[in-house]
């Protein structure tokens, strides 16, 4: 039952979310939801300042957490995958403070190695010669990645 409930958190999420900032919306006087953006509801000096967060942001973080345990749990590489798609979503966003320029092209980088490794293990694995070395290479790749962009939040948080 805990696996049911930790995939469909995804949707619970999304239900979640919609409720959230509707209810929310009708704490704070005169918010239009067409022509307001939904963080107003939780930035600072907004009525709904406090509130938001305890009916969107806690939970919701709640609900991505236990989504991601359930990704974690299945098989067939799931997680490789998505460290293989957040990088083109990086690289590929709108502009934005914590993305400079030189990591959004490192990130399509990390992709191109990731795939040519990933081919690599794909042609090891049929001829039997170390598959588990392109798959791990593969894997860090993805992993370095993730670390420069963690580092890169911070670096910008700090300045």
């Amino acid at each position: 039952m805990l696996d049911n409930i930790t995939v469909l958190s995804g949707i619970i999420a999304t239900v979640w979310i919609t409720l959230g900032v509707y209810i929310a919306g009708k704490f704070y006087p005169n918010y239009d939801h067409a022509k307001q953006f939904c963080s107003e509801l939780g930035a600072s000096g907004s009525p709904t300042k406090k509130l938001s967060p305890f009916i969107n942001n806690y939970p919701l973080g709640i609900l991505f957490c236990l989504f991601g345990w359930g990704l974690i749990k299945l098989d067939h590489y799931i997680m490789l995958l998505s460290l293989l798609i957040a990088p083109l979503v990086i690289a590929l966003s709108p502009s934005s403070i914590y993305i400079p320029f030189w990591f959004r092209i490192a990130s399509i980088a990390a992709v191109i190695l990731a795939i040519y490794y990933l081919v690599k293990m794909a042609k090891a694995f049929k001829q039997q010669l170390l598959p588990g070395y392109y798959q791990r290479v593969s894997y860090w790749i993805r992993l370095i990645w993730l670390s420069t962009f963690s580092l890169t939040i911070l670096q910008v948080q700090n300045t």
